[in-house]
């Protein structure tokens, strides 16, 4: 049913260009979507659905004096930045805090390889 638009092969030339730095494209958030991580988000579960249910409570800003940025779901990382991920105190309470706000996958990634100095520890 799905056939893929590039082979393997192709796939490794474009990620191997990068030269060892994550694809982890983003931005400062606009302003419609600062919403998703100022408020808390409480995921509803019904039977036949589920959403995240925007409320009034405000966040606290994310520790370590991150700066949240927005960006694609989809990512390529490398291995040292997947090790930082699972080891990193920061990346750990970001995660954390990431948990009630609407989609962490927006931000997590982005905010995370935009720590000042992460791209020279990284790439």
């Amino acid at each position: 049913k799905d056939f893929p638009l590039k082979t393997n092969r192709e796939i490794i030339q474009y990620i191997r260009g990068f030269k060892g730095k994550n694809v982890t494209p983003g931005v400062l958030p606009p302003p419609h979507i600062i919403r998703r991580t100022r408020f808390m988000h409480l995921e509803q579960k019904y039977q036949l659905f589920s959403f995240m249910l925007w409320t009034w409570i405000r966040k606290m800003s994310p520790l370590h004096n991150l700066i949240v940025y927005f960006g694609s779901t989809y990512v390529a990382l490398t291995r040292e930045f997947a090790n930082f991920v699972l080891q990193d105190q920061r990346a750990i309470d970001l995660l954390g805090w990431s948990k009630d706000t609407y989609s962490p996958d927006e931000h997590f990634w982005v905010t995370l390889n935009r720590i000042p100095g992460m791209r020279n520890l990284i790439s």
